[in-house]
């Protein structure tokens, strides 16, 4: 399958993205720290340098995603 997390590489994501990629499945980081995409290419991730406030950048991260998992909603909803 494949998965896009946000949220970068905190607590709970560094070890879902680590599991993901153990079994298998395709795995892309979204991080908007540029110095971060080496670090998700260690784990076996593709990195996606980008902002979620970005809807165009958005669309083409989750496009063909079977699964999203964002610890930052994206935009502002209040």
């Amino acid at each position: 399958m494949k998965f896009v997390i946000a949220g970068s590489l905190g607590n709970i994501s560094r070890h879902l993205v680590t599991e993901l990629v153990r079994k298998g499945h395709r795995v892309t980081v979204i991080s908007r720290d540029f110095k971060k995409k080496a670090e998700i290419e260690m784990l076996g991730a593709t990195a996606a340098i980008g902002h979620l406030q970005d809807t165009s950048f958005i669309r083409t991260e989750f496009e063909d995603a079977d699964a999203v998992y964002t610890m930052i909603p994206p935009g502002d909803f209040f």
